[in-house]
């Protein structure tokens, strides 16, 4: 499913360099990506998503070399393919809590914009606690409600790979778990590899491998 090889990237401002021998992971497990804050969790999740592009080395999801395609096609394999869940949720005001559950479905022609996505988004996020608040503006939720909605939005063009950063740091209790099984019940039902980035260290025993960053850079 997801397979890294000699990847190389530096920042051009100079600083931070990422250099990772070897990393691979079937389809369906689970991973969890454990390190202190700053060594580099945030970047490889965006070098695989195709956000960055290495300055050497190969990232390949299935039979699909992200670092041979140009931008363009990079950004249409993430909508296609990847489910992702932000830090920063990158979620859109000027639009409803569904309207950016179905983001994806607007951004890419082969995910159609129709009734049974619009079912599917409104199942989404009713199984995070929020079927009650689907045309509310995003503006009016409180961070750990976007967090969900952010979720769900990763999970609307049915990935084969998602990767979340930090996707529980919001959250209470209560909805940290709820969203977690949202997640492997997903992947489970699916077939999809999950990648997780976090700092909670009661989460890992849920996963099927938890890596430490630094260790997987040599």
């Amino acid at each position: 499913m997801l397979d890294l090889r000699a990847v190389e990237f530096g920042y051009p401002e100079g600083g931070f360099k990422l250099s990772l021998p070897a990393w691979s992971l079937d389809a369906g497990a689970r991973a969890a990506v454990i390190g202190p804050s700053g060594c580099g969790k945030t970047t490889l999740l965006h070098l695989i998503a195709g956000i960055l592009r290495p300055s050497s080395g190969a990232i390949r999801i299935d039979d699909t070399e992200l670092t041979a395609l140009d931008e363009a096609a990079r950004r249409s394999f993430r909508v296609r393919r990847l489910g992702l869940v932000f830090q920063e949720f990158e979620l859109l005001d000027y639009l409803d809590v569904l309207d950016n559950v179905l983001l994806p479905c607007r951004l890419h022609p082969d995910l159609p914009l129709d009734a049974a996505a619009r079912e599917r988004g409104a199942s989404l996020a009713a199984q995070v606690g929020l079927g009650d608040k689907l045309h509310r503006p995003i503006r009016r939720l409180s961070q750990g409600e976007r967090q969900r909605i952010a979720l769900c939005r990763a999970l609307i063009a049915e990935p084969a790979l998602i990767l979340a950063d930090e996707p529980t740091g919001n959250l209470d209790p209560d909805n940290k778990l709820r969203a977690l099984d949202l997640l492997e019940q997903f992947a489970s039902a699916s077939g999809a590899a999950l990648v997780v980035a976090t700092h909670d260290h009661a989460l890992l025993p849920r996963f099927d491998a938890v890596i430490d960053f630094q260790e997987l850079l040599g």
